[in-house]
């Protein structure tokens, strides 16, 4: 009788046990289960939504960083007024000083209401910011002025010729064109063929492109601009503006302002002045005028 009760109660054991065993086993598969079933759905999900599009679009900041400088040794310091222009004492002693002073003297006048001569030469540099690949497809200049452009900048002249150098090829806009586009641009050809679409620029994420832009205005017309970056971000359109960082927001641009049957290049303003001497009414020796 005593053995029958052990055995009784020896088999409630085992059956309570093999319900545990049962359940954990139960419980494992299940874990299995759900975990694989989660995985595939993450799967499906992940592969039905681009993931680096949707943090791009969930992040802030512009899609671009874009840094400008003027190539100060190919362009010089050379600015005119449209009108006469008296210097303030200050310019005076920065003009005296000659070399470093004149970059300053160039911050100031264009601040004022300067206008570049001739050209102009501008380094951009373009970083990408998003986890998608950044095209580049056109670069555009934006006119400001309405109507027909008006005559060179002719009242004051303060000259400080380039020095040359510079890199032969970059992108070029004729200014004096009546619809100007990005040309590639040799320094000593000249303008060539539509740089845009033939080059085209991709950008990973903190990768940097650098553009050389040269702007050109032979004719004795003023330009008042800005340029515009068009891009792709996957297949999303974007444009950045770029303003001249001398002044802001916008960039300004004369052809030098000859007179006909003018034997210098000073012949065609009011004033001019030169690093060091004074120059009042005309004079110095800066680039001769242009035949045409």
């Amino acid at each position: 009788m005593l053995a029958r009760k052990r055995s009784h109660a020896a088999r409630i054991r085992w059956a309570g046990r093999r319900r545990r065993l049962v359940g954990w086993v139960a419980g494992v598969l299940s874990g299995i289960l759900v975990a694989v079933i989660g995985g595939a759905a993450v799967g499906a999900v992940t592969g039905l939504v681009d993931v680096a599009a949707l943090e791009d679009r969930l992040g802030s900041g512009p899609d671009l960083r874009v840094s400008l400088e003027l190539s100060r040794y190919e362009n010089g310091y050379s600015v005119a007024f449209a009108d006469r222009y008296r210097p303030t004492p200050h310019q005076r002693q920065l003009m005296a000083g000659g070399g470093s002073p004149w970059e300053s003297l160039f911050n100031e006048l264009m601040a004022a209401g300067a206008w570049r001569i001739a050209h102009s030469t501008i380094s951009v540099d373009v970083a990408g910011r998003r986890n998608q690949v950044i095209r580049i497809v056109d670069m555009r200049l934006v006119p400001r002025q309405v109507g027909v452009p008006k005559p060179a900048a002719a009242g004051t002249l303060f000259d400080e010729p380039p020095q040359g150098g510079g890199p032969a090829t970059m992108i070029g806009f004729d200014l004096d064109s009546p619809h100007p586009v990005a040309q590639v641009f040799d320094s000593v050809k000249g303008f060539g063929a539509r740089y845009f679409p033939s080059h085209l620029y991709t950008l990973r994420k903190d990768e940097v492109g650098k553009f050389e832009v040269e702007l050109r205005a032979a004719k004795p017309l003023r330009h008042e601009f800005t340029i515009a970056i068009d891009y792709l971000v996957g297949s999303h359109p974007h444009t950045v503006t770029l303003g001249d960082p001398g002044h802001p927001h916008v960039f300004r641009v004369t052809g030098s302002a000859c007179a006909e049957g003018g034997s210098g290049y000073t012949d065609g303003y009011t004033m001019a002045y030169e690093p060091v001497v004074h120059l009042e009414p005309l004079g110095g020796q800066p680039p001769v005028c242009p035949d045409s």
